[in-house]
């Protein structure tokens, strides 16, 4: 064999040695690529997840997690997972190849809608309250929107101002339960007073009340309910005071019959 034909040869086990090398590198330490893709199913109510793997080397295993809860997935073909979730939470994915890389990633999904409305309000006179209704992903509900007065009736709102969120109730009775729902059925409840008679020491729901009387009465009621504190107090000094008497009397009388 000529020399020329020897350096060939050598140059060609070097080479295939590299190529070789080369590709049980890549085996090795190729990590797996997927594309992560989120789209809401009946509007804020679910959410479907869709996992499509990418890689040249084949897939060891695909696992979701949704707060730390695992997720069944669905295979649809060799490359694409799918699953279905109805609550919010942080979404971890990991997609393994063969040789044990392994890829993560993270989704927050924050569109289901799992939160009643918000009430807030205030009783502005005795028998009327206005109203400021808040749902900030599927929206108030007004025409489920009514209250339970202090008499048991259902009411409905004597306004509804839909710009601004702003509601307003009239009642009798001494209170009223207030019911909100938003688009897909969360509800919220909140109870308001009439805002004089919530603050007497004496209210009764079940009673209607004059306003005036009662803080009249009220006032009353918190004077007798010191005085016979204060008049506790006073017996106790006099009785203090007796006893001072009674010791220098006997002090006086002691010193006079010894000397």
């Amino acid at each position: 064999m000529q020399p020329h034909t020897k350096k060939l040869h050598w140059l060609f086990y070097i080479l295939a040695f590299i190529v070789a090398n080369v590709i049980i590198f890549f085996c090795v330490t190729a990590q797996p690529k997927f594309s992560l893709r989120l789209e809401n199913q009946e509007e804020f109510k679910s959410v479907t997840i869709h996992i499509q793997t990418k890689g040249i080397l084949p897939t060891k295993s695909v696992t979701a997690t949704l707060a730390d809860q695992p997720l069944a997935l669905e295979k649809i073909d060799r490359n694409h997972y799918t699953t279905t979730v109805k609550d919010n939470g942080t979404l971890l994915v990991n997609v393994t190849n063969f040789n044990g890389m392994q890829q993560s990633r993270f989704e927050n999904i924050v569109t289901i809608d799992n939160a009643a409305p918000t009430i807030t309000g205030e009783v502005t006179k005795e028998g009327v309250v206005t109203l400021l209704l808040d749902d900030s992903q599927s929206g108030i509900n007004y025409d489920g929107l009514y209250g339970i007065d202090g008499n048991g009736h259902r009411l409905l709102p004597t306004s509804i101002d839909h710009d601004n969120e702003k509601v307003v109730f009239q009642y009798s009775g001494g209170k009223i339960d207030v019911h909100a729902v938003d688009n897909i059925g969360n509800e919220s409840t909140t109870t308001f007073y009439d805002k004089d008679a919530k603050n007497s020491n004496i209210y009764n729901p079940n009673i209607e009340y004059d306003i005036g009387n009662v803080k009249e009465q009220s006032k009353d009621q918190s004077a007798q309910a010191y005085q016979p504190t204060n008049r506790m107090t006073n017996r106790y000094a006099l009785a203090n005071l007796a006893s001072v008497f009674t010791f220098v009397h006997s002090l006086i009388y002691a010193f006079f019959h010894k000397y």
